[in-house]
């Protein structure tokens, strides 16, 4: 079955838009059963980096020294946009000394002047007014797979506490990373040059997770993803794991893209007679909403763009536009000059 148009040309004609509130409700429905991890959360690097970062600006606070000011918001927006700096350097190191072409980056869009200055030898102010979409990005699914507690930390920003596996994630980086001075100035600021973030790549790389390494960091993060601690839901490890099966199974059919498989699910379990277990109902369903909102997306844009002649006075109503065979009666007045 060909691939559905779902979200052709979203990128130019509606750049990224929620227009109806709709794609939202996809979202929701797909949450359950990926853990809450999503298109735009796919890297994951990101998901040892939150807990990691999280840790460390506490650390700078004095929370766990008894001598702590609550943590800011602000204070760490800044912190996180100096990290998606250091991450998109690092990834484009390893991505040219593994050839590989990771996606799926924060600030890819946002920090190519700084990428450009590094990669001529420039030392980088890390004085940003840009990015800063890790948290919105992964608290999410960094909660359901317990890196972060749903509990806050008393204070304005109400900042989340971080969990046993948390904490054993950022000791396993801090140990990886021992003193180095990337770490300082992504809590500090100041400024930083290629050979300082080369040094330690591979672990802010997004894209060499899998090398030796990070051998450690990456056996925790496939425990927190598959295996759920006492106080965790079973049942969402559950459907995240058939969701895993369903995804490795579709790639064995040949079908390597989501947009292909879940059209080709799609078609199978709405075959009369199929027999479907929960989960390939559910990602059925999910695939019926998409159709269904995108074909609404589309209906609002030719409603939007569709313009009258020059010569006509007023425009027909959407009803002529659409259904132009229905009695009089249920069309517009016609046009007059």
């Amino acid at each position: 079955m060909p691939t559905v148009f779902w979200n052709a040309g979203e990128k130019e004609v509606i750049r990224g838009l929620d227009i109806l509130g709709l794609r939202k409700m996809d979202q929701d429905l797909e949450k359950g059963w990926v853990s809450g991890i999503t298109t735009i959360s796919q890297r994951a690097r990101y998901l040892s980096l939150l807990p990691w970062v999280l840790m460390e600006y506490y650390t700078l606070c004095g929370i766990d020294s008894g001598k702590a000011h609550a943590p800011d918001w602000e204070e760490f927006h800044d912190i996180e946009r100096r990290l998606e700096l250091v991450v998109l350097a690092a990834t484009q190191m390893t991505d040219r000394q593994l050839g590989r072409r990771t996606g799926g980056l924060l600030g890819s869009d946002l920090f190519g002047g700084e990428m450009d200055l590094l990669a001529n030898g420039s030392v980088v102010s890390l004085k940003l007014d840009r990015g800063g979409a890790t948290y919105g990005t992964y608290v999410v699914p960094c909660r359901t797979i317990g890196l972060v507690g749903h509990d806050a930390i008393e204070g304005k920003w109400e900042a989340p506490k971080i969990t046993p596996r948390g904490r054993r994630m950022h000791a396993i980086r801090c140990q990886n990373l021992g003193e180095s001075p990337v770490v300082r100035r992504i809590l500090e600021g100041g400024s930083i040059d290629v050979e300082s973030i080369a040094q330690h790549a591979a672990q802010f790389s997004a894209g060499a997770l899998d090398q030796p390494d990070s051998q450690e960091e990456r056996e925790l993060l496939e425990k927190v993803l598959l295996t759920p601690e006492e106080d965790q839901d079973t049942e969402t490890y559950s459907r995240f794991l058939a969701t895993v099966r369903f995804a490795l199974s579709s790639i064995q059919a040949g079908f390597g893209s989501s947009s292909a498989a879940l059209a080709e699910h799609y078609a199978r379990v709405t075959t009369p007679g199929c027999q479907s277990a929960d989960c390939a109902l559910a990602w059925a369903a999910y695939e019926m909403h998409r159709r269904v909102h995108f074909s609404l997306e589309l209906l609002l844009g030719a409603l939007t763009t569709w313009k009258p002649a020059p010569s006509c006075g007023r425009a027909p109503s959407s009803a002529s536009v659409l259904w132009p065979n229905l009695p009089s009666g249920h069309t517009a007045a016609p046009c007059r000059s």
